[in-house]
């Protein structure tokens, strides 16, 4: 078996082995974000946002009913102001306080670490850590993240489960 050893960019711009001595710095917090066009009410900060796809403008997500369920991503890094372009985080991990986080919780409540998180089916623009039971034809099920912290969610949206 052949010995291999990892390479990385080193002090002059050049690949080099990498050294046992090294340390290697890994940024865990990038997040991709995208703009997207809000004529409707304003969003809040950390709220979960889907495209309308007759009108194209991003509205509150919902788990309510199949086409509101469609998670885009989360507003981000601030609110979404009504008639307005703002950014949507699609990917990484989110931070805000305490307080931001339970303004947009269903329980009202920071985030609890190890949980995962899901599109609430009762209040548009809100996340749970209880996923939606079937209440109602066309409610979904919507992973959006898993809290690291109380204050940070690794984002893992996925496409709405039909319950």
């Amino acid at each position: 078996m052949a010995l291999r050893k990892p390479l990385v960019l080193g002090s002059s711009g050049l690949p080099e082995q990498i050294r046992i001595d090294d340390d290697l710095e890994v940024t865990l917090s990038e997040i991709t974000t995208v703009s997207l066009t809000n004529f409707t009410l304003a969003v809040a900060f950390l709220a979960p946002v889907y495209v309308d796809p007759t009108t194209y403008v991003t509205k509150k997500a919902i788990a309510s009913a199949i086409g509101s369920s469609k998670v885009v991503g989360l507003a981000y890094p601030s609110g979404l102001a009504s008639s307005a372009v703002g950014t949507v985080a699609i990917a990484g991990i989110l931070t805000g306080t305490a307080a931001d986080w339970t303004a947009v919780t269903e329980e009202g409540t920071s985030l609890v670490a190890n949980s995962f998180y899901f599109l609430s089916s009762a209040s548009a623009g809100f996340i749970t850590s209880f996923p939606p039971a079937p209440t109602a034809v066309n409610s979904c099920n919507v992973l959006i993240g898993m809290a690291i912290s109380p204050t940070q969610l690794k984002l893992m949206i996925h496409p709405p489960i039909l319950l």
